[in-house]
């Protein structure tokens, strides 16, 4: 017998009830359980966790491995999904360090600015000028680079 025609006849034949079989825990969200989807009318009413626990008892879910943090080597289980790769915040800004420590390493700390010519620590990889200031100058000369001396304000005779 398919789930889904198993599943529809317990609901229509057995009412959910009050409290869990497995806890007692009195909630409005309790759940039909089948052990075995061959008797349809064969069912447990559990709690979300109890029925959740039951299907790892039968094999119908997978239970959570725990993993390793890959800072501190202590065990955890993730919470809500499948990625987390650390156990705690600390651990996670620590790793976010380690990565920005391999993607800068090799880059060059100090920078010249183009418009100014002054070093500076560019606060992002692409920075060419020390500050905001220096790359308004920087734009200005190469538009009026490009556009000729009818771009500062010249008239050309001819």
């Amino acid at each position: 017998m398919k789930r889904n025609t198993a599943r529809k006849q317990a609901q229509r034949a057995i009412p959910t009830g009050e409290s869990c079989q497995r806890c007692g825990e009195k909630t409005k969200r309790l759940e039909r359980h089948h052990a075995d989807y061959e008797k349809p009318l064969d069912v447990e009413i559990l709690c979300p966790v109890c029925h959740a626990k039951a299907d790892q008892e039968i094999g119908l879910r997978r239970k959570r491995q725990p993993k390793a943090c890959k800072i501190c080597q202590t065990m955890f289980w993730p919470n809500h999904s499948k990625n987390h790769t650390t156990c705690s915040a600390s651990c996670l800004s620590f790793l976010g360090k380690q990565n920005a420590e391999k993607r800068w390493k090799g880059h060059s700390q100090k920078k010249s600015c183009l418009n100014c010519g002054t070093e500076f620590t560019p606060p992002r990889s692409r920075a060419v000028t020390c500050s905001a200031s220096c790359g308004n100058k920087l734009a200005w000369k190469k538009r009026k680079a490009t556009l000729g001396p009818t771009a500062s304000g010249q008239i050309s005779q001819e």
